[in-house]
């Protein structure tokens, strides 16, 4: 059915093409304009997101200010204009000289609010463990990571 009307489609704009030539371009070309005009704005925003996010730093480490129970400390920068209302983050951890991770806990988010220029941090607890081989290794000779997902900035 779908096809039918691409077929019905084509055939309506070639007849306007060929019975009414000049108001028929020109109303493709307005329509192409807008949509340009359209397609570059939500791409600016999508950049200027981007761009913001980018300098929304997190960083992840065992501390010693940390207990047992939340040992991993994160912490959250925000070095962007905007003020930081919630952030979404994967918590990861690695052996030195390895690439796969021992230790991934996906999509953890945090509601604290962040001015720009600010930072904040607090401890986290661990959920399972890959077998242990984090806990077994020692989480200090670990290298953690906390990845970026998303930022959500104040209107």
């Amino acid at each position: 059915m779908e096809a039918v009307a691409w077929v019905l489609g084509l055939g309506i704009a070639a007849f306007l093409l060929f019975r009414f030539p000049k108001p028929f371009l020109i109303t493709i070309a307005i329509l192409l304009a807008i949509g340009a005009s359209v397609g570059v704005y939500f791409w600016g925003q999508q950049w200027q997101q981007q761009r913001e996010q980018s300098l929304v730093e997190m960083t992840a480490a065992v501390d010693d200010r940390c207990t047992s129970d939340y040992p991993i400390f994160i912490g959250t920068t925000n070095k962007a204009t905007r003020t930081v209302e919630r952030v979404a983050f994967n918590i990861r951890a690695y052996r030195p000289g390895y690439s796969d991770p021992v230790y991934s806990d996906t999509y953890k988010s945090s509601d604290r609010i962040v001015e720009p220029g600010q930072g904040w941090g607090t401890c986290w607890s661990l959920s399972s463990l890959y077998g242990g081989t984090a806990q077994s290794l020692g989480l200090k000779s670990l290298r953690w990571v906390a990845e970026l997902i998303s930022v959500r900035f104040a209107q």
